[in-house]
């Protein structure tokens, strides 16, 4: 369990903004995975912790408070849940370098951003406030065109994307799916030196009925490949859950009449599901992420990042 300094609350910033003008949804496999939310208990105090949020980039500066960037537990690392109990955990977490997350962490900082905004144009009743919060809006926020779009997946679309976009100061379901995936292509699963794919050397089964009845049914564990496959897949599944609700809250957004209510409700659920992403990656890592974030840094898109190829040399999570 890590030890968390937990900020609670949620802060009020000012957000300014200066001239700033695969898979698809993969299939749960039944019985031996499921959800694996986080969940608030009196014991455990909060299951979210609070960042601040700032960067500066170029013409553009945002402050931002972010409350719903979830703490990983031992408990969320299992791949398996099933009435509340842990069936597979890994020995050790499958981890990539911190430079990988970086673009994941500068679009998060974007939506939380984007969500202040929406939620100030839906009680401002001032014209001149609004009007500057719709500018805001339309500078971070990419209407749907044919290459950030859910529906268009084509190969290397990852980084003609990020070549295209920075994922610093423009958000968009396609953009902030290459920014996961360039994560997902570095992951490393250790297999403990294992050259027999033993279960038993890599993952732990906390449910023993469980573990006796699937023994039982299937002559054995779960191979490693197989529960690997397993977590790629419950990443995948949040990743297309956030691009999905994204791309709802952009069509509304640029649609004739648009809803506030209908456009910060898609919003909502986008960072629920980005956060079940980050849920999967360990606090330390993402802690230094944004610190990297905070502090200006970037990395260069390459086309062999997304085949798994991240500079060792990125930003340390000591």
């Amino acid at each position: 369990m890590y030890l968390i300094v937990v900020l609670l609350g949620r802060y009020a910033f000012g957000l300014h903004l200066m001239s700033q003008k695969e898979r698809l949804h993969p299939a749960v496999p039944e019985g031996w995975i499921a959800d694996t939310s986080v969940t608030t208990s009196s014991s455990s105090s909060t299951s979210r912790r609070s960042f601040l949020w700032g960067t500066s980039r170029d013409s553009v500066m945002i402050a931002a408070s972010v409350s719903a960037i979830p703490v990983a537990t031992t408990s969320q690392k299992a791949l398996a849940m099933g009435e509340g109990s842990e069936r597979m955990v890994f020995k050790q977490a499958p981890t990539a370098t911190v430079g990988a997350l970086l673009p994941a962490v500068q679009q998060r900082l974007l939506l939380e951003a984007l969500r202040e905004m929406a939620s100030a144009l839906a009680t401002d009743e001032e014209s001149k406030n609004r009007m500057q919060c719709r500018q805001q809006i339309e500078s971070i926020l990419l209407p749907l065109s044919d290459d950030n779009s859910f529906m268009f997946n084509a190969k290397n679309q990852d980084y003609k994307l990020h070549k295209k976009y920075s994922p610093s100061k423009v958000l968009s379901g396609g953009l902030v799916r290459a920014s996961m995936n360039i994560y997902t292509a570095n992951l490393i699963y250790s297999k403990t030196g294992n050259n027999h794919n033993n279960p038993y050397e890599v993952y732990d089964v906390t449910d023993p009925t469980w573990k006796k009845a699937y023994i039982r049914a299937n002559d054995g564990l779960p191979s490693v490949d197989k529960v690997i496959a397993a977590d790629l897949d419950l990443r995948d599944l949040y990743r297309n859950q956030f691009q999905q609700m994204l791309d709802d809250a952009s069509a509304e957004w640029y649609s004739t009449n648009c809803d506030i209510k209908e456009f910060c409700g898609p919003l909502n659920d986008a960072a629920a599901s980005f956060d079940l992403w980050l849920d999967r990656i360990s606090e330390q890592d993402v802690k230094a992420a944004l610190r990297a974030v905070l502090e200006g840094k970037e990395i260069q898109i390459y086309k062999t990042y997304s085949a798994g190829f991240i500079p060792k040399d990125m930003p340390s999570s000591n």
